[in-house]
């Protein structure tokens, strides 16, 4: 499978949802790359933690300037609010998606899908 992409938004991206899983999962949780592709064949990256997890009112700000959620205590490092929001961008203009599924205390898993070069 080849995915044609900017090489380094890509790695920007990655870092900014790597990073993020790093911030907001507490110490002794648990990160999880995957790297595979979606049951249409595009090429799917998956960035899942065991950390403090996203309210299902909050998922649809996250990619959002400026958009933070925070609970008090639980994030080891503060940001800007920006990255979330650039990942998205580039992934757009990568004619892909960006998507999140979280539970509160359990975790998020992000997902990225490319459109895949034939």
């Amino acid at each position: 499978m080849i995915v044609q992409c900017d090489e380094d938004k890509l790695k920007q991206v990655l870092i900014n949802v790597v990073d993020n899983a790093i911030k907001f999962t507490h110490d002794g949780g648990r990160i999880r790359l995957h790297l595979g592709e979606t049951s249409s064949h595009q090429p799917l990256i998956e960035v899942e933690d065991t950390g403090m997890g996203i309210p299902k009112k909050e998922q649809s700000k996250i990619f959002r300037t400026f958009a933070q959620v925070y609970r008090k205590g639980m994030c080891k490092i503060p940001g800007s609010g920006l990255g979330l929001a650039i990942s998205k961008q580039i992934i757009e203009k990568h004619k892909g998606k960006i998507a999140v599924a979280s539970r509160p205390n359990k975790g998020s898993k992000f997902s990225i899908i490319l459109p895949a070069q034939r």
